[in-house]
């Protein structure tokens, strides 16, 4: 509040940026928000240098700053689905965040979020969306992709239905390539949504309802990090989707997911998709255009490789079931 009354623009946003990644890692049910440690410590480097050198009198503008706004691209926007992230946050939210990307690796977010909880966030999943005149649903968008003219983008990539924005449904592109645009380093000052985290693993083993992965980086072996549910609700699909690629192990998945700031070694993946040219990965529907979100779609039988030993994994015991004699 002092920095924003003295107009120190730089250093209100550098102090918000702070506060939010905080709030995401003490919120127990924020991974929708969570980022990772390395953007926190970016955050406090900022607010720690922008104060020190204006402490110092130092006379350079830059750390005045701007006031963010609303931003305006030129010409259309060609935006291409990733994945749709289920929204349980706390006191009562619920819905869907659906993540685009665009040619150059900039994201964008379509958010549809209100009061409701987990009940909500499961039925936003395939609800209409409207940028304006136009009208989808989040998982047709997901999939495929958008054209947007006259687009409003606010600061942290969210895409805004203000007048004069117009909208319509575009094809989508191979999977593959918007989960591979996330190895781009993010844009300094770009103003949108930082990426998520996509790589190729192979499945080691199942660990409760979180599963061993090793990280596949060519000839060498990668390092081993864990998957956990992104949510645990039963409403969203993501451990009993766990459930399953953990008693496949040897297959080998493209993820895409938030890295835990609490555990640095733990993904919370959003969706999964095949490792093109692998052997022994998924086989998802076409109309899937292969991804599966996790939170929304449910891995079947007939959606892992012929021959391989993936049994379904036995149905957690109740408490009624550990009660009997």
């Amino acid at each position: 509040h002092t920095a924003r009354l003295a107009g120190l623009h730089r250093a209100e946003g550098a102090a918000l940026a702070v506060v939010r990644h905080l709030r995401s890692t003490r919120d127990p049910q924020g991974a929708h928000r969570a980022h990772r440690a390395d953007e926190l410590v970016a955050a406090l480097r900022e607010l720690l240098l922008v104060t020190h050198r204006l402490k110092a009198a130092d006379p350079d503008p830059e750390l005045i700053g701007g006031v963010p706004h609303n931003h305006r691209p030129d010409g259309a926007l060609r935006l291409y689905g990733v994945c749709r992230e289920p929204v349980v946050g706390p006191g009562g939210a619920g819905g869907v965040v659906t993540h685009l990307v665009d040619d150059t690796g900039r994201w964008y977010t379509l958010r549809d979020v209100g009061p409701g909880g987990p009940a909500r966030a499961r039925r936003a999943g395939t609800a209409h969306v409207a940028v304006r005149s136009f009208l989808s649903d989040h998982e047709r968008l997901s999939r495929g992709g958008l054209v947007v003219t006259g687009a409003v983008v606010a600061p942290d990539g969210r895409l805004l239905a203000e007048r004069g924005v117009r909208a319509t449904f575009a094809a989508g592109r191979p999977w593959a390539d918007a989960v591979a645009a996330t190895a781009a380093p993010d844009r300094p000052g770009s103003g949108h949504a930082p990426p998520l985290t996509g790589c190729d693993v192979r499945i080691v083993a199942a660990e409760g309802e979180e599963v061993l992965v090793r990280v596949l980086t060519g000839d060498a072996p990668g390092p081993t990090v864990r998957l956990a549910p992104a949510h645990r609700h039963p409403a969203l699909a993501h451990t009993v989707n766990l459930r399953r690629l953990g008693a496949c192990p040897g297959l080998e998945v493209r993820v895409l997911g938030r890295v835990d700031p609490g555990r640095v070694t733990t993904l919370r993946p959003l969706a999964v998709g095949p490792v093109p040219g692998a052997a022994t990965t998924l086989r998802l529907p076409q109309e899937w255009r292969d991804r599966a979100d996790l939170g929304y779609d449910t891995l079947a039988d007939a959606h892992f490789p012929a021959g391989a030993h993936c049994p379904p994994p036995p149905r957690p015991r109740t408490a009624a079931a550990d009660a009997r004699p």
